[in-house]
């Protein structure tokens, strides 16, 4: 009878733990048989640091949350050699495919972290990629995106970036963005909202791009400090996004790279020491360029020339100093005042977005 009762026992406890792991095993891709480990459910601070070893996904019609103060570790892999092909069978990273609502929000004084298991120096990990499916209700928030790669070919004519949107309209908005080999962000045929973020010491800050059929879409670009990234800051190349009040400075390349977008309208931005153009215009593109500091000039109704006065820009504090030229400079519309009601200061913290 004791042994009866012990066995049934046992059984509930391994019935009670499967029932708990939110995690299983599915042929996502059955063209390519590639395996993805489907997750959703909530990840607190006391799982934390959660593992994601592989390929992952957040299923159609699932959510994820991430609690404030969790950790995740993706598996990494050396890509000192390149980018991950999803068609490689040697493929060993982690990543995370969102096709339903992921919501990761962290807070000012307890951020969410996305990084690698590794601290060897050419060890990267995935992306995380929004595909057509995801909810446009998902949200990063508050966390800290770092050490991510590229993958590409992940489906059919997409590739992967670190935060990669595809035919999704998420937001992605307080967040620091480092270190990652090759974007910070990346928007396919998508209307985003990425704002007050930092993003700094990637290959390229931010990127937009489109079918011709999907020009028309109006992704959103405000409030961001993008920085000292190794090759440009903002490159646009298609949908034409709302480009206002960012810091984009100290790039080794180009500040705004703009291609074949026709009057591209950019507004009260600051852009300044970046190493070859601060500004640069490809493929017949056109831009109309107002209210902002750019470095050697730029004509347009209230642009300016002059040294930005930043509090600390070697300590990362790009917030104007008292006399910068700056300050008050920016459009006097009042759609884009200050979050005091004053005119607008030109830059990252400045709008009725700036404060931040």
């Amino acid at each position: 009878m004791k042994n009866s009762m012990f066995l049934l026992s046992l059984l509930f406890v391994i019935l009670f733990s499967c029932a708990k792991d939110k995690s299983s095993i599915t042929n996502f891709n059955e063209e390519s048989n590639n395996l993805y480990t489907d997750l959703s459910g909530i990840i607190s601070k006391n799982d934390s640091p959660f593992y994601i070893e592989g390929p992952t996904r957040v299923p159609k019609g699932k959510t994820l949350i991430i609690k404030p103060g969790v950790t995740i570790l993706f598996k990494a892999a050396d890509i000192d050699s390149g980018d991950f092909w999803w068609h490689d069978s040697t493929i060993d990273v982690g990543f995370l495919r969102v096709d339903g609502k992921l919501i990761a929000e962290g807070t000012q004084t307890d951020s969410i972290i996305f990084t690698k298991n590794s601290s060897k120096p050419n060890d990267y990990w995935g992306i995380i990629y929004f595909s057509e499916t995801a909810d446009p209700n998902s949200i990063i928030s508050f966390s800290r995106i770092e050490y991510a790669s590229s993958i590409l070919d992940i489906e059919s004519r997409v590739i992967g970036r670190c935060i990669t949107c595809w035919f999704s309209n998420v937001t992605i908005k307080n967040n620091l963005i480092q270190n990652n080999i090759d974007f910070g962000v990346y928007l396919s045929n998508s209307e985003t909202i990425v704002e007050n973020n930092i993003i700094k010491n990637c290959h390229f800050g931010i990127n937009t791009w489109a079918f011709d059929q999907y020009a028309y879409l109006q992704p959103v670009i405000r409030n961001n400090i993008v920085i000292r990234n190794r090759w440009m800051g903002i490159s646009i190349f298609k949908p034409n996004p709302l480009l206002e009040n960012n810091t984009i400075c100290f790039n080794e390349n180009h500040g705004l790279h703009i291609e074949i977008i026709q009057n591209q309208k950019s507004i009260n931005n600051i852009i300044w020491g970046n190493g070859n153009a601060q500004v640069f215009l490809d493929l017949h593109a056109t831009i109309d360029l107002s209210y902002s500091d750019i470095e050697g000039g730029w004509p347009g109704a209230g642009n300016i020339d002059s040294d930005p006065l930043f509090i600390n820009p070697q300590n990362n504090d790009y917030h104007l100093s008292d006399e910068s030229p700056c300050k008050n400079a920016g459009s006097p519309l009042t759609e884009y005042n200050d979050h005091d009601g004053s005119r607008n200061d030109m830059g990252a913290y400045g709008g009725p977005h700036g404060n931040w």
